[in-house]
């Protein structure tokens, strides 16, 4: 059985494309900001 992506599917993708290149290129800065908050949040228990 094939697979493919609807019209409405496929417009999703590109929507998405831009969202995952940019989680892509920060990836270490976001890890770096998660790290900080669980330490924020391991101080306030």
């Amino acid at each position: 059985m094939d697979y493919s992506l609807t019209p409405r599917g496929q417009s999703l993708a590109q929507a998405l494309e831009p969202l995952c290149v940019w989680g892509t290129e920060n990836m270490v800065e976001v890890a770096r900001v998660i790290a900080q908050r669980d330490g924020w949040a391991l101080k306030k228990a």
